[in-house]
């Protein structure tokens, strides 16, 4: 994925949700949870500031758990999963599905 910095605007995703899940499913044991923050964000067509006021999450705080300079924890997980329409271990956990509530 692209580095967008820390005040950059997210661009579009660079892989629709589609391709992230058969990503997932075929195999790579080592996706990032930061990866999919940022892919299912994208996904949402939702910028870091518009996610950080749903969430209450500081953006700087997003982005920098999108480049895995920060972890997400059960807390923060929980709220961006309501935000984006999930179940927040799919945040937390490695390669266990898709939990979307919606």
């Amino acid at each position: 994925m692209r580095d967008l910095g820390i005040e950059a605007e997210p661009e579009e995703a660079e892989m629709s949700l589609a391709d992230f899940e058969d990503y997932l499913y075929n195999g790579d044991e080592n996706a990032k949870t930061a990866e999919r923050l940022a892919v299912l964000r994208k996904e949402k067509k939702l910028t870091l500031r518009k996610l950080s006021e749903m969430t209450g999450i500081p953006y700087r705080h997003i982005s920098e758990m999108e480049h895995g300079k920060r972890t997400i924890g059960k807390r923060n997980a929980q709220k961006l999963a309501e935000s984006l329409g999930m179940d927040y271990r799919f945040l937390l956990c490695p390669i266990n599905g898709i939990f979307f509530t919606d």
